[in-house]
C-alpha cells in the first residue's frame, strides 16, 4: 500500500505540471508594412494565420448560454508585429448585436455589451502571479477602454477600427511597444489571453452578466488575476510580403 501511495504521488507531480501548462501557442510574423487600421480589413492580413477563442469560462452559473451556435457567436484572432508594436486582426460573429444599455458610458462599463479584451503582462513575465495588463473595448467602438485609461498607457499607443460585414464584425488593433516595460525582438515570447463577451439581453434586463464568455487559452477565470493559464505568443522571423 505504500508504494501504491507514492506511485499514486508520483504521478501527481508528473501529471500537475503538465495540467498547469497546457496551454495554447501562436507564432506572429513580422510585417514590413503595417496594417492600416480604421480604413476597411487591410489585405495584409490575409497572409495572417486566424485562430479560435472557444473555450468557455468557467463563470459558476451567470453565464447563460455556454456553448452557442457558431452563427450565433463565434470569435477568432490573428496577429502581426514590427519594431514598433503589435497589430491584431478579430473577427467577431454575433446574430444580435447588442450595444444599447451603456451608450451613453461606453468607457466606464465596456464588459456589459458584446466586447472583446486582450490580457498581457507588462513586463512580459509568464505565470507572473498577477494581474495582467488588460486592454478591453466594446464591438465597434474605437476607443480602447482599460488600459490606456487606468493603466496609464499613452492614448496614442493604442490605435482600434472595426469594419462591419452583415453579422460579422473586423477589429484592427494596434498596441505599441512603449506600452509595455520593454520593447520584444524576433524570438522573443510573450503571455498573452484573448477574451470576449455576448450579450443577448434585452435592453430591459436586470441581469448584469454576459450570454457567452470565451477565452483562447484557458478557460479559467481566475487568469484575470494571476495571469496564469495565459497563452504563448512568439513573435517569428517569418515575414509577410
Amino acid at each position: 500500500m505504500k508504494n501504491f501511495k507514492i506511485f499514486i504521488a508520483v504521478i501527481i507531480i508528473v501529471l500537475l505540471p503538465i495540467a498547469m501548462f497546457a496551454v495554447e501557442n501562436y507564432t506572429a510574423k513580422k510585417t514590413k508594412t503595417a496594417p492600416k487600421i480604421g480604413k476597411g480589413v487591410d489585405k495584409i492580413w490575409s497572409q495572417v494565420t486566424m485562430v479560435p477563442v472557444n473555450k468557455t469560462v468557467v463563470f459558476r452559473d451567470r453565464i447563460i448560454e455556454p456553448n452557442p451556435k457558431p452563427e450565433d457567436f463565434n470569435v477568432s484572432f490573428g496577429m502581426t508585429w514590427d519594431n514598433k508594436g503589435l497589430y491584431i486582426l478579430v473577427k467577431f460573429v454575433d446574430d444580435k448585436f447588442i450595444r444599447e444599455i451603456y451608450k451613453d458610458d461606453p468607457i466606464s462599463d465596456w464588459s456589459r455589451d458584446d466586447n472583446i479584451s486582450m490580457l498581457f503582462n507588462k513586463n512580459h513575465e509568464f505565470d507572473a502571479g498577477e494581474p495582467p495588463m488588460e486592454f478591453g473595448c466594446i464591438v465597434t467602438y474605437t476607443t480602447e477602454a482599460k488600459a490606456t485609461i487606468k493603466l496609464g498607457v499613452p492614448k496614442d499607443a493604442v490605435k482600434v477600427g472595426w469594419t462591419v460585414e452583415g453579422n460579422t464584425y473586423w477589429g484592427e488593433f494596434f498596441i505599441a511597444w512603449k506600452s509595455f516595460a520593454k520593447p520584444l525582438k524576433a524570438g522573443d515570447k510573450f503571455p498573452f489571453e484573448f477574451r470576449a463577451r455576448d450579450d443577448d439581453q434585452a435592453p430591459d434586463r436586470k441581469q448584469d452578466y454576459p450570454q457567452s464568455f470565451f477565452q483562447w487559452s484557458t478557460d479559467q477565470l481566475s487568469v484575470e488575476g494571476s495571469g496564469i493559464g495565459m497563452g504563448v505568443i512568439t513573435l517569428g522571423t517569418e515575414e509577410i510580403k
